[in-house]
């Protein structure tokens, strides 16, 4: 992680809303310290969240927080259907023992929120894929 002190107060409160259950111990405490630095209160914290998730996706930043700092990997098509919601018949396939050889694809994440892209992102998001990512993904990281 970079220094605190190069994420901007929206990072920050998104860091704090969507992406804390992604450090250690030491670390959640000083983003905390520096979200209540940065924000007088949680509602407000909140209501930055609110007003940027409404706002229209720019062009190579992430949907959900609009950050520039995505990361991007390359990930085997069995875990882009778990992270992305969308299992598909090839993806079920990579997960057979008997296939040899890992096809992959490109994934990028977001490193500020943990928003997940895959190629499916352009869709609109199903009532699966919203339940797959608030109870199953928290699971599996």
């Amino acid at each position: 992680m970079k220094s605190l002190k190069d994420y901007t107060d929206v990072e920050i409160a998104f860091l704090v809303k969507y992406g804390l259950g992604s450090y250690i111990a030491s670390t959640k405490k000083k983003i905390i310290a520096e979200a209540e630095s940065r924000f007088p209160s949680m509602e407000e914290l909140e209501k930055v969240v609110r007003d940027t998730e409404s706002s229209p996706p720019l062009e190579g930043f992430c949907p959900r927080c609009k950050s520039p700092k995505l990361h991007r990997t390359e990930i085997t098509y069995g875990e882009d259907a778990v992270r992305s919601g969308y299992v598909t018949l090839w993806a079920l396939l990579e997960w057979l023992p008997s296939r040899s050889g890992d096809p992959t694809t490109v994934g990028t994440e977001c490193m500020v929120c943990k928003h997940y892209l895959s190629r499916h992102g352009n869709r609109p998001i199903s009532p699966f894929r919203a339940w797959w990512q608030k109870l199953v993904m928290p699971l599996l990281e």
